[in-house]
């Protein structure tokens, strides 16, 4: 999971230019500690709170990855958006290119079964 979003941060840094990186080794923090809060936070979103999760069609995932990292982004040394709007325009992004990754991985890996 920390290679695919490393990957998808590299290219949704690359196309949008809505995240300041002027740290490397910051920019490699930042993916982690995302990737770490993501991971934790929605094993217990999915836990306790998957009836509001269902009522708002995955919604509440999108809130709360914008959330984790604005969060991650904002703690991590030499990352910074200018605006809130390049939080949620690199977000959606980068979620949108992680969910098309995803399904492709998963595509190919159910054609293989075949």
């Amino acid at each position: 999971m920390y290679l695919v979003n490393l990957l998808l941060f590299m290219v949704t840094t690359g196309l949008t230019s809505l995240l300041k990186v002027s740290e490397v080794p910051g920019f490699f923090i930042g993916v982690l500690l995302f990737t770490l809060l993501e991971i934790i936070v929605k094993m217990m979103v999915f836990r306790y709170l998957l009836k509001y999760v269902l009522q708002s069609f995955g919604l509440l995932l999108l809130v709360l990855s914008v959330v984790l990292m604005y969060a991650s982004v904002s703690v991590t040394p030499g990352l910074a958006f200018i605006k809130v709007t390049d939080l949620i325009g690199f977000s959606i992004v980068f979620l949108g290119l992680r969910f098309m990754l995803t399904y492709y991985v998963k595509m190919h890996q159910f054609k293989l079964r075949k």
